[in-house]
């Protein structure tokens, strides 16, 4: 089985957000905050 470019970016980001919550909740919620207004404009 191949793995793509695509999944492996994928998997790498989704472990480097779950790391940044489990290290700090708080700058986790001020990142979320600043993404969710930024995709808002």
């Amino acid at each position: 089985m191949s793995s793509s470019k695509f999944i492996s970016k994928i998997d790498y980001y989704c472990h480097k957000k779950e790391s940044l919550f489990n290290q700090s909740k708080f700058k986790y919620a001020i990142r979320s905050m600043f993404a969710g207004a930024f995709f808002d404009f």
